[in-house]
């Protein structure tokens, strides 16, 4: 609450102070361990706010092109954005597309065998997908098995994914963090969700505490 609370003072001060840099100093705050209190993710239209303005006030300014190419990365993969689509192979060679799976609340999860967080943070996802499973949610799993180090990626990732009761939707290349899905997601740690709603629009990243209500939620929404 305190938190959505600063945001909204930000957001406030930005809109009253256009005509400043002051205004970049709100944008970028952050808190605890260097997060941001405004997340690009999460409040794009804000950013946009900024680089509009300096536009306008100062179109020499430095920071323009640096908020540019934030926004274009952040932009396809924004909250509120249509999640990319991909088409990758699951345990069998077989082609699985995201788009095969629109009608349904969906997390997509990138982990990997090899993945100490990932593999505790496995159980959660399996009760929530037991648990909501036959109301239209749905898990696919994206593995980043397959960095140089292992020896046979395929059986570690298969071994994983019994070890761990894993029994809905799982996709790799196996060729660890060079695979073609990690630039259109845009991130650099695992694991790391992305929650979808029924129409295909991102909903949520790394939810985590939030996660179950954020499913309910969608679950219910025009069911």
């Amino acid at each position: 609450e305190k938190l959505n609370d600063h945001k909204l003072i930000l957001k406030e001060f930005i809109k009253e102070n256009g005509d400043s840099k002051i205004s970049l100093i709100a944008l970028f705050q952050s808190y605890g361990n260097a997060s941001p209190v405004l997340n690009i993710d999460d409040e794009i239209e804000i950013f946009e706010t900024v680089l509009n303005n300096l536009r306008i006030h100062f179109p020499k300014s430095n920071h323009i092109e640096l908020l540019e190419s934030q926004i274009q990365q952040a932009k396809p993969i924004a909250t509120g954005a249509i999640a990319p689509e991909f088409t990758m192979p699951d345990v069998d060679n077989k082609n699985i597309s995201l788009s095969n799976f629109r009608g349904k609340v969906v997390l997509i999860d990138f982990w990997a065998s090899w993945c100490k967080p990932c593999r505790i943070a496995n159980p959660k996802l399996v009760e929530l997908y037991n648990k909501y499973k036959q109301d239209g949610f749905e898990i696919i799993s994206i593995s980043l098995d397959g960095t140089p180090n292992q020896k046979d990626p395929k059986k570690q990732w298969l071994e994983a994914i019994k070890e761990d009761n894993i029994t809905w939707t799982n996709l790799s290349e196996l060729n660890g963090w060079q695979n073609s899905i990690r630039a259109l997601y845009n991130f650099n740690s695992i694991p790391y969700t992305v929650l979808i709603d029924k129409s295909g629009k991102i909903i949520g990243k790394n939810l985590e505490l939030e996660l179950e209500q954020k499913i309910i939620e969608s679950i219910n929404y025009e069911s």
